[in-house]
């Protein structure tokens, strides 16, 4: 991907990173539109958290949000050191 972009785009690079989080809703659209999704839609394995809208989701617990952080942070400075993560949530 960097190969495709020319030098001031590369250098002016910023990111918003967005783990997935699903409502009980969005689970079952999913679950009714693709019965065999391997996406992972386990409430007891994630964290409950209401929206600013005042809805509940299920998002990544804390040390899965870090380490995934940590992780994309990484691949980001390896492959655009000039770029800025804007947010993550």
């Amino acid at each position: 991907m960097k190969k495709r972009l020319s030098g001031s785009l590369a250098a002016d690079l910023t990111f918003e990173l967005i783990t997935h989080r699903f409502t009980k809703r969005a689970k079952n659209n999913i679950l009714a539109l693709y019965p065999n999704s391997r996406l992972l839609l386990d409430e007891g394995v994630r964290s409950f958290k209401f929206g600013q809208f005042g809805y509940g989701k299920y998002i990544y617990g804390k040390e899965v949000r870090q380490d995934i952080k940590d992780f994309m942070a990484g691949e980001l400075l390896r492959h655009f050191p000039t770029a800025e993560i804007e947010y993550f949530v």
